[in-house]
């Protein structure tokens, strides 16, 4: 994978994170542990889709395998 795609990816998962930040400083909220557990979620899925589209390993970039039953 070329380099400049794997910074491409780690600058669109930074700039969602700054996004959702960004929400809580623009829209201020009464402070509940639920958003701590809701963007420690978040966080954890953009890391994910970053690193699988880093690696690779998207199930749409697999190839399909055929099995024939006989």
């Amino acid at each position: 994978m070329p380099r400049f795609v794997a910074v491409s990816i780690g600058v669109s998962a930074l700039r969602k994170i700054c996004t959702i930040v960004l929400s809580f400083v623009v829209f201020p909220k009464p402070f509940s542990f639920m958003y701590v557990y809701g963007a420690a979620m978040v966080v954890l899925a953009i890391l994910m889709t970053a690193a699988t589209k880093h690696k690779g390993t998207s199930p749409v970039s697999r190839p399909l395998v055929k099995t024939h039953v006989i």
